[in-house]
């Protein structure tokens, strides 16, 4: 008897618990993909001269990543060598960064 109600006490716990809801976040672009969907084509060989000038004729897509490039900004050689990296460094150089 006193087995069942530490099962039962148990099970009340249990369903009581329950895991909180995930907020409901718009899932963000990320800047190759917001850069891509802009009409720039595949950016895996992308370079950056390139890049620029492509940034400087598309300056409302340069400008919707400047920021994200700022807090995406690394100094490692891999990152500069990746899409995201060469994005940044194209949007540094084309000067719409603040």
């Amino acid at each position: 008897m006193k087995r069942s109600y530490v099962t039962l006490a148990i099970l009340i716990c249990l369903a009581g618990c329950k895991s909180e809801p995930k907020p409901s976040t718009v899932q963000q672009r990320t800047i190759v993909q917001q850069v891509e969907d802009a009409g720039a084509g595949d950016l895996s060989r992308a370079d950056v001269a390139g890049l620029q000038i492509w940034l400087t004729k598309h300056s409302d897509v340069a400008r919707n990543i400047a920021s994200q490039c700022k807090e995406a900004m690394k100094a490692d050689t891999a990152w500069k060598n990746s899409a995201e990296g060469r994005i940044c460094i194209a949007e540094k150089d084309a000067g719409f960064s603040n």
